[in-house]
């Protein structure tokens, strides 16, 4: 399976056998450092009868959708009744630049701090 994938995937080709021979040795080569970076090799045999790859670049998604409202509704209640108070509690604020949105928090901790700050409160210490 894993080599009937790498072919789809890696190459665009509708299956192993119609891989250059070039191309399948690569594909095997790349199979090979994947085995040994796991430790294990792959499973004896061809492709799992009943069990097709799926290959994002060559094979149809099914999906679904919803009205534009839902959407819009479920991101709005979700944003105001618990994303947006949770983030404030956080210690976050919200931002916008231009038409994208985020959440800010300036960072916490010595690292976060201006060198001068750090050495300031070190000196206060008593640090030796």
């Amino acid at each position: 399976d894993a080599y009937e994938w790498g072919a789809r995937a890696l190459f665009a080709a509708p299956s192993l056998a119609a891989l250059t021979p070039a191309q399948e040795e690569e594909l095997r080569a790349l199979t090979s450092e994947l085995e040994q970076a796991a430790g294990k090799a792959l499973a004896a045999g061809g492709p799992t009868p009943g069990v097709k790859s799926m290959c994002a670049q060559m094979d149809r998604l099914q999906w679904s959708s919803r009205p534009l409202l839902y959407y819009a509704l479920s991101d709005g209640l979700v944003q105001a009744a618990y994303a947006a108070p949770k983030m404030r509690s956080l210690g976050y604020t919200r931002r916008r630049t231009g038409e994208l949105g985020y959440y800010y928090r300036r960072g916490r901790g010595a690292a976060a701090e201006p060198a001068s700050s750090a050495e300031a409160r070190g000196g206060e210490r008593g640090a030796p």
